[in-house]
């Protein structure tokens, strides 16, 4: 009996929440709606006999759109906190790195072939500013050089604020 119960309601878990919210509005109008409203339906007795159980999806039908909310805002705080980084991290570039980046906005080009060897390389790829998008060489630009693309939100920012790819603007002699 009561893993016939619990089986539909874990597989709600998989359901959009825009259906679970549905479901939650009418639970909600069924349970809290006048006894002549649901009389005129016909379902007074069956509202009276599964009242604990419809109140009971309710709250469960709340606590997954509560728990969808939060996760969208951490979602939301995380990617801020992540590009707060990233971007303070665009003030701090070394000479190598500002040489690569500068290929990209002075080029106005989102791709370029780069030597997959180098550790200036690996380090944009692993701080997510670059990525790699073949997994083929480019035989014209040499034998270990790969295209690789700008992230869109890398790509926006030195856009905005190109004066960073210039060597002059190193850190000990700029402030942020």
């Amino acid at each position: 009996m009561l893993d016939s119960v619990i089986k539909p309601l874990l597989g709600l878990l998989k359901e959009p929440v825009r259906y679970i919210i549905g479901l939650g509005i009418a639970a909600a109008i069924f349970v809290f709606a006048p006894d002549s409203i649901i009389n005129k339906l016909g379902l007074l007795k069956l509202r009276d006999e599964g009242k604990p159980y419809l109140g009971f999806f309710l709250l469960f039908c709340i606590a997954i759109v509560i728990a969808n909310i939060i996760g969208f805002g951490v979602v939301k705080y995380n990617g801020y906190l992540f590009l707060r980084a990233v971007k303070k991290r665009l003030h701090r570039l070394t000479i190598e790195e500002k040489q690569i980046l500068r290929g990209y906005i002075e080029g106005q080009t989102r791709s370029l072939d780069l030597d997959i060897r180098s550790g200036v390389v690996k380090g944009l790829v692993g701080e997510h500013v670059i990525y790699r998008v073949s997994s083929i060489s480019n035989p014209m630009a040499g034998l270990t050089a790969f295209a690789h693309n700008i992230q869109p939100w890398a790509w926006d920012y030195l856009n905005d604020h190109p004066d960073l790819l210039c060597h002059d603007s190193s850190p000990l002699t700029r402030r942020l």
